[in-house]
């Protein structure tokens, strides 16, 4: 569309058409364009484009096709830049809704120091769920606690709740 209208294929241009679709609740032709624009050799995807297109695509109005959105842009082959810790939540909880319970742990295990945050790691414990693995629940919250991340609301009801869901862990 960008060539169709004369502008130039420039990292601009394409972050203004990826705004210019979020806002306008687009969130797929958002997804889209930043896809074209990793896929182009002569532009190099900013932070803001992809945060852009992540937050566009977490406001589709279908949940699921919200989080296989997320997904398709957090794990693009042609993506040039690291994603931070919140792309990194928006895409463990993408795939906690997508019911991807291990692949949303195998990917908080494999985030770098700088992506885990207190966003990543609710992620994470939401991801484990007090009902099904209260114990990694546990592991995660004193990972991330003895690594330094600040405990939130988030992080301390989802650990408690691990540990009211399975009696034996009540000393932690």
């Amino acid at each position: 569309h960008m060539r169709a209208a004369g502008l130039p294929r420039d990292g601009y241009s394409f972050s203004s058409a990826i705004c210019a679709c979020a806002r306008a609740g687009q969130p797929e032709a958002a997804v889209e364009t930043f896809k074209a624009m990793c896929a182009d050799d002569s532009v190099e995807p900013s932070s803001v484009a992809f945060n852009t297109a992540l937050s566009a695509a977490q406001r589709a109005s279908d949940p699921v096709r919200a989080a296989e959105m997320v997904l398709a842009i957090y794990t693009l082959e042609t993506l040039s830049l690291q994603p931070d810790a919140w792309a990194s939540a928006a895409a463990l909880r993408a795939l906690t809704r997508l019911g991807q319970r291990a692949r949303a742990l195998e990917l908080y295990a494999s985030l770098r120091p700088e992506q885990v945050s207190p966003h990543t790691v609710a992620a994470a414990l939401a991801a484990a769920g007090p009902r099904r693995d209260p114990t990694a629940l546990v592991r995660i919250y004193e990972a991330a606690a003895a690594e330094g991340v600040p405990t939130t609301k988030q992080t301390l009801h989802a650990a408690l709740a691990a540990c009211a869901a399975d009696a034996s862990l009540g000393g932690r």
